[in-house]
């Protein structure tokens, strides 16, 4: 049997970025709190890819690298190709399990994890295991507790997952809800009252502005419960009932995901025959990264020690505008609307990114943070006459600032017979957008022999992100 691969381009044009990619090859994971976006010290992140494991705890500006991973350079043409995304996980005391998967490479391998406080959220009054009732909670929408759905009386805490915080990773197809459901006391501890499979508790909720469907296309609909170790069943998968604006779904302890899939009619591929398209698929992989020249501090070192001092802050909550280079005909040519495009970005990078396909602009809300030479002086942040090779050997510049990331942007669909065979596979590529993410350094710094005799076999360190 044989398969038919087309492949579109949209034209698009964006202004080239200032410096020089500050590539490095592995990924730093920066944990904030998805409430106030300030940064978590301490909060220890588990990575994987490929098999390979590493795992990081937060510094006080709530960045965690890890070395031991090995990210791919960067794709040299805007064309869908086999993904090993990093895997994340956070358990941290106070917050919501978070699993995240990001597609990493050396021109963007940082990634923000957004940490959903547990207490968050929206709490039911007191409801009667005995009778149930429903309940309209603002924000979430409007419960229904079946008499006997509760094991003792309790008041339910529902927490939406913003997307930036969420999991799409876990479903196949297009995830529209994530939702955290706890039973808690009367002073908000939680307490074991919610069956940990569906059955006697639905929510009616909203469906969210971003649900589009293609012409001659029909959705598909299923809730997925999880529990706190993101692990699912068989048996907690349930149908959904839905009309134009609104979606009921059970809900049961720990995750509620809703997703909707999309089903296109039959049409013939490019070589002949009959099929039926799947739905759209996709993908968000970094092309080049810089500290813009407007933005960036740069400190001279000799020696390992930094010739002055540079610090470079972003206030929680502050906004940048960069670009985006999809035009809303490609957009429209698989189904995304704009909302539903700046909802997919704001999923991978794991910050709130807003904008307008129209205007070709793109607003992102970033996270605090604060980053500059150490009070030390050196690049190591050892005391000078502590240093030893190969950080005292190092000598060149650094520049502080804030990396604005350049991602490419594709979507593709596949075409499978009756008997499941794959027969076509479309890809376009829909355009670039560029983000702000964190505050790093690029450095322009390599092994001074002259620092001393230890530097002559000395070996570039990983130098600090």
């Amino acid at each position: 049997m044989y398969t038919t691969i087309r492949t579109l381009i949209a034209s698009f044009v964006l202004a080239p970025l200032a410096l020089a990619s500050p590539q490095i090859g592995y990924p730093v994971a920066k944990t904030v709190d998805a409430t106030t976006l300030q940064p978590i010290a301490g909060v220890s992140v588990v990575a994987d890819r490929l098999g390979v494991v590493d795992v990081s705890v937060a510094d006080a500006d709530g960045f965690a690298a890890l070395p031991g991973i090995q990210l791919p350079a960067p794709p040299s043409v805007p064309i869908i190709q086999d993904s090993d995304p990093v895997y994340f996980e956070v358990n941290h005391p106070g917050y919501l399990p978070l699993h995240r998967a990001a597609d990493l490479n050396s021109a963007g391998a940082r990634t923000t994890l957004q940490l959903v406080p547990r207490n968050d959220g929206i709490v039911s009054p007191l409801i009667s295991a005995a009778t149930g009732g429903r309940f309209h909670l603002p924000g979430a929408g409007f419960l229904r507790v079946s008499p006997g759905a509760l094991s003792q009386d309790a008041r339910i805490r529902l927490i939406p997952i913003h997307r930036a915080s969420s999991s799409p990773h876990k479903v196949s197809d297009e995830l529209i809800i994530e939702i955290w459901a706890a039973a808690v006391d009367e002073f908000g501890a939680e307490i074991q009252a919610l069956p940990s499979v569906f059955g006697g508790i639905q929510l009616e909720r909203n469906l969210p502005p971003m649900i589009g469907i293609p012409v001659g296309a029909s959705r598909t609909w299923s809730a997925h419960r999880f529990d706190e170790s993101w692990s699912e069943t068989e048996s907690n998968i349930s149908s959904v009932t839905v009309n134009a604006s609104t979606a009921t779904f059970p809900i049961a302890s720990g995750f509620t995901i809703l997703r909707g899939g999309l089903l296109f009619p039959f049409e013939p591929p490019a070589g002949g025959g009959t099929c039926n398209w799947g739905s759209w698929e996709f993908t968000f992989r970094p092309k080049t990264a810089a500290i813009p020249s407007l933005g960036g501090q740069n400190v001279s070192v000799n020696c390992g020690i930094y010739a002055n001092t540079v610090s470079v802050s972003v206030s929680e909550g502050q906004t940048q505008s960069t670009s985006v280079g999809v035009s809303v005909a490609s957009a429209a040519s698989v189904g995304l609307e704009s909302d539903t495009l700046f909802a997919e970005v704001s999923a991978q990078v794991g910050l709130t990114v807003t904008g307008s396909l129209e205007t070709g602009s793109a607003t992102t809300t970033m996270t605090g943070s604060t980053k500059g030479t150490p009070p030390s002086g050196t690049v190591s942040g050892q005391n000078q006459s502590d240093m030893e090779a190969p950080w005292s050997c190092i000598s060149g510049t650094a520049n502080y600032g804030v990396e604005v990331v350049e991602y490419w942007m594709t979507a593709q669909r596949k075409c499978y017979n009756s008997e499941g065979e794959l027969l076509e596979i479309d890809t376009q590529t829909l355009g670039t957008v560029s983000v702000p993410g964190s505050i790093t350094i690029d450095w322009d710094a390599d092994i001074d022999p002259a620092c001393g005799e230890d530097c002559e076999d000395a070996a570039l360190p990983n130098m600090p992100v």
